[in-house]
């Protein structure tokens, strides 16, 4: 790398020296970096972490496409702290919008081809931070209180008075997050409001069809149904990158399509939309991907459900789908073996390793008397009257569309 020498014709190089010299830092570029920042200005998205909050990533991307809409009209260059919590995020958006990215890097000499600065500085001054300090313009996507990225943008506003900060208005409203915001304002960073577009306001559509009901009978019936209780899916579906899943979120602006990724209800429309279950290798290897199921009643999973706090969700839920267990049996299903003293994993051949499941140290998993399918599983093949579908109520049926019947369950949860 090339360390920054002074050139009038360079806003950022300028800019990025004198802040430099102000921490007490050593800036050096490498040649596509100096290509893209001649005569360029800059700006920098920061966030605290985003976590896997589907209306905080929404919130997130709402204002990231708003910053990468203007940035082309600017003609500025986005600079990104690596490592930080909005990088994955922020790259993606100028990827799509096709805005010029350069990847800030503290005290790191590795060589790369892309457009990288790299910062050499003592002291235990931040990625955010020297962001923060080096960008022209810093736009603020989302904020914690008394976080990095607060006491950051409090240094900056404190060391300058020229309305280069912008900061999102709260994805929450909380008390607290309301007064640091206008702290803030307070301090002199501008308020950003991005306010909902009336695509985000569109209601939710009805059923265009009658929903073929199903008594609670069979819920009652113990190993006759191998049941499968879906869940939200927080971040990417099985099988779709992160990538993918940041252009989703970055692209669709309707609040119903969001839903189908955030609640239970939302992902067994998807199920049934797809007439397939999507197989996953959370229980299981990383490699072998497994669909499963449990041979208890419903009645009694869902009497007996319990929230998972260091899971952060409920164990069983009451939407999902029943498969009749000689009709699953038929198609693949195999019944899990769970480990003891007198079998492994290592016991099983290769082939029937997907059945393989500890028995677990702070939970028994044998209560769940589990099944799987290796892989997807392609619910085409079986007949309508071998399938059920649950859910929680009536409001939640008039949101299906499927041809199996559907039994409503809320009398059915403990």
């Amino acid at each position: 790398m090339a360390k920054l020498k002074t050139d009038p014709s360079s806003e950022a190089m300028s800019t990025l020296l004198s802040q430099a010299m102000a921490l007490n830092a050593t800036v050096k570029l490498n040649p596509a970096a100096q290509s893209l920042l001649v005569g360029a200005s800059t700006f920098a998205t920061v966030s605290s972490h985003l976590g896997r909050s589907l209306p905080l990533h929404r919130h997130a991307c709402r204002y990231l496409t708003l910053a990468m809409l203007q940035a082309r009209l600017d003609d500025r260059v986005l600079l990104v702290a690596k490592g930080s919590a909005i990088e994955p995020w922020a790259i993606r958006a100028a990827e799509t919008f096709r805005v010029p990215c350069v990847m800030i890097t503290k005290n790191d000499d590795s060589f790369s081809t892309e457009p990288t600065i790299n910062v050499e500085i003592d002291g235990d001054v931040g990625r955010d931070e020297l962001l923060i300090q080096l960008a022209d313009r810093v736009d603020c996507i989302f904020v914690r209180p008394n976080g990095n990225i607060d006491d950051a943008l409090r240094l900056r506003l404190l060391a300058r008075c020229d309305a280069t900060v912008r900061v999102a208005t709260p994805c929450e409203p909380t008390q607290k997050a309301e007064r640091a915001f206008g702290e803030l304002l307070g301090l002199g960073a501008i308020g950003w409001h991005s306010s909902l577009s009336e695509i985000d306001k569109v209601p939710a559509g009805e059923s265009s069809h009658s929903i073929r009901r199903a008594s609670l009978d069979w819920c009652y019936e113990d190993n006759a149904w191998l049941v499968h209780c879906t869940r939200g899916c927080a971040g990417p579906w099985p099988g779709e990158s992160a990538d993918q899943y940041r252009d989703w979120v970055l692209l669709n602006n309707s609040h119903r399509s969001s839903s189908e990724r955030g609640s239970c209800l939302g992902t067994l429309r998807r199920i049934l939309k797809m007439r397939r279950l999507v197989g996953s290798a959370l229980t299981s290897r990383h490699h072998l991907s497994v669909v499963c199921l449990s041979a208890c009643s419903l009645s009694s999973l869902l009497s007996r459900r319990c929230y998972r706090s260091h899971l952060h969700r409920w164990d069983y839920e009451p939407y999902g789908i029943a498969i009749r267990r000689q009709a699953a049996i038929a198609a693949g299903a195999a019944e899990v073996v769970y480990g003891s003293d007198s079998i492994s994993r290592a016991d099983l051949p290769d082939d029937q390793q997907f059945r393989y499941q500890a028995t677990g140290r702070t939970f028994d998993w044998t209560s769940e008397r589990e099944w799987r399918f290796c892989g997807d599983l392609d619910l085409e093949q079986f007949d309508d009257e071998d399938i059920r579908v649950f859910v929680a109520s009536e409001t939640d049926a008039f949101e299906l569309q499927t041809r199996y019947p559907v039994s409503i369950v809320e009398s059915l949860v403990g």
